[in-house]
């Protein structure tokens, strides 16, 4: 039922979903449709969890994940990074990427994916999220602005002069 003509309305959209979502009594409907909504605007790549892999709980058993989601989930808010992505991590089909696009959301916290890591570090596969985190952290005393803004100006900069295939 929700079509979004903008990502200002998909992002308004999970935002408010986010804000309204109760921990004290968590619905897991709620929780997977938030989850479905972060994967969709997060990309392409976002297909991922729905994929059946061998060995791992897709998308289709959210019963098995739903624990390691709420209390990543918990934890970003909690700002507390590291554990968030640990508990992210251990679902099927993300990787970090998209557990900091979720991180994100639930914690405004900085999203590292391939782009960002290509623009700041050189390769597309830099998994060091606290030296990500010194870095932005430089960036944002310089600027006089959070931790996040620095990767959402990088990210925009980079959108406007380079596509994927550019990069």
């Amino acid at each position: 039922e929700f079509n979004p003509k903008t990502a200002k309305e998909f992002t308004n959209k999970i935002d408010s979903e986010v804000i309204q979502f109760q921990f004290d009594q968590p619905s897991f409907n709620k929780l997977e449709e938030i989850f479905d909504l972060i994967q969709a605007w997060g990309g392409g790549m976002g297909k991922s969890p729905y994929v059946k892999p061998k060995n791992n709980p897709s998308r289709n058993k959210f019963e098995e994940w739903q624990l390691f989601y709420l209390k990543g989930c918990v934890l970003a808010q909690d700002r507390l990074h590291e554990e968030s992505l640990r508990a992210l991590l251990k679902i099927g089909g993300i990787g970090k990427s998209f557990a900091t696009k979720h991180m994100k959301f639930w914690g405004d916290l900085p999203i590292l994916d391939a782009r960002i890591s290509l623009i700041i570090k050189g390769s597309k596969n830099w998994n060091d999220y606290d030296e990500f985190l010194l870095i932005l952290d430089a960036f944002s005393k310089t600027w006089g602005c959070t931790i996040s803004e620095p990767e959402r100006a990088i990210f925009a900069f980079s959108q406007a002069y380079y596509t994927n295939a550019d990069l």
